[in-house]
């Protein structure tokens, strides 16, 4: 088991290396943020857009200024590079976004549900016959309400309840004697797996001014904790080689050790806020600035990995993470009359970031475009993205995505009667 016990460090301190590159940061994984096809266009930015079709999870006051039903899906794709000690290391993954819609019903203004990942882990790795793979993440299901002040007219509130749910598993499949010279042989492997359930949730608040030519947005959760759950189970497995006539002979249903435990902790994760303003151009152009953050830096004990059945809990202190992303929009014509072309809408964007990860930074650009379908006013939007995520700590990594997504808009519900 000595040799077990070092092999399964070894493996654990690999994968915390790889995990811990700029691809699949340290703390929950991957952050992702809720965005549609319009705001992917614009490398982030567009909270503070008024096009009275969409709606956010973050920023909910903003779907009160829609006449009829907003409903939205999104999906990406992201893959990433990079070179350590002169090999390159490559990910891919996909991602379902964000799926919502948001309701008038009447004087009380809008509802709204929408589910998005908040974070992801996708990562596959095999090495001298070690493999390790971690799959899934933290999901967010937001319920919201958003009305418009009654006398402020161009004022509009939100209230939210953020729910966080999800599940991750880790398998790993390490040999243990892989060398063994003997003709008989316990030539052996570990199949370790984990998985971990989260829950907990917290409340939302955000505000929204829709002027002539500037709108303003602004939103803030508070700070929570989620509840983390694990089961594990470590299983050693014998691989007995018997030698006959021409070629050894493999039976390997014969478990030595078997170890299965739980383990539940809380798991203190930081409130978030943002803002955005909208500059109207001209009737259809339009520049938006974007601030967000998620205050990392203020969590005290950091992100919390368990242990693993040889080694013992660990964590990782976090850095408050901060994004800026600034966007230049073009809404079309909106005439049914006109050109296919002149209805389509256009955009483009550039984010600067501080990730969570110590010492880690993100730059990126991205363009895109919507495009109409029939007279409803339902669009098909396209979003592409490249950028670089460099570090301290880290290989500099490049990366490009793409994204899909769908807006429109419905006749459910009831209007309110001031509109």
């Amino acid at each position: 088991m000595k040799k077990a016990l070092a092999l399964l460090l070894l493996s654990g301190a690999l994968f915390s290396l790889f995990a811990a590159s700029a691809t699949e940061a340290v703390g929950p994984g991957q952050a992702r943020e809720p965005w549609d096809g319009v705001r992917g266009g614009m490398a982030g930015a567009g909270e503070a857009l008024v096009d009275r079709m969409t709606a956010s999870p973050v920023a909910a006051a903003r779907g009160a200024f829609n006449d009829k039903t907003a409903f939205l899906l999104s999906a990406s794709y992201e893959e990433a590079a990079a070179e350590r000690h002169g090999a390159r290391e490559a990910l891919d993954g996909f991602d379902l976004g964000l799926v919502g819609f948001s309701v008038p019903v009447g004087f009380l203004g809008h509802v709204g549900l929408f589910y998005w990942p908040r974070s992801t882990r996708n990562l596959d790795f095999e090495e001298g016959g070690s493999s390790w793979s971690v799959k899934g993440g933290i999901q967010e299901l937001t319920a919201a309400w958003s009305f418009r002040v009654p006398w402020v007219p161009r004022l509009a509130l939100g209230l939210a309840w953020r729910q966080d749910l999800g599940a991750e598993t880790m398998e790993m499949e390490i040999p243990l004697d892989p060398t063994a010279e003997d003709p008989v042989d316990a030539s052996s492997s570990l199949d370790y797996t984990h998985k971990i359930r989260t829950s907990g949730g917290r409340p939302g608040a955000s505000l929204f001014w829709m002027g002539r030519l500037l709108s303003l947005s602004a939103w803030w959760s508070s700070s929570y904790e989620v509840k983390r759950k694990l089961e594990r189970t470590a299983i050693v497995q014998e691989n007995l080689g018997v030698f006959g006539y021409s070629a050894p002979m493999f039976s390997s249903d014969r478990p030595k050790e078997v170890k299965s435990s739980s383990e539940s902790w809380n798991q203190k994760m930081p409130w978030s806020a943002g803002a955005a303003l909208s500059l109207r151009l001209t009737r259809t152009q339009s520049l938006n600035l974007d601030f967000h953050q998620d205050s990392w830096g203020t969590v005290s004990g950091g992100w919390i990995e368990p242990a693993t059945p040889y080694s013992a809990r660990t964590s990782t202190e976090l850095e408050t993470a901060r994004r800026f992303s600034l966007g230049w929009s073009y809404e079309g014509s909106g005439r049914t009359y006109e050109s296919f072309w002149r209805q389509s809408r256009y955009r483009a964007g550039v984010r600067w970031a501080d990730l969570a990860a110590p010492g880690t930074q993100e730059i990126a650009g991205a363009f895109g475009c919507g495009f109409p379908l029939g007279r409803r006013g339902a669009l098909v939007d396209l979003a592409f993205e490249g950028g670089l995520r460099y570090g301290d700590d880290s290989p500099d990594e490049t990366f490009l995505g793409i994204r899909f997504g769908m807006t429109g808009v419905g006749n459910w519900g009831q209007k309110s009667r001031r509109r």
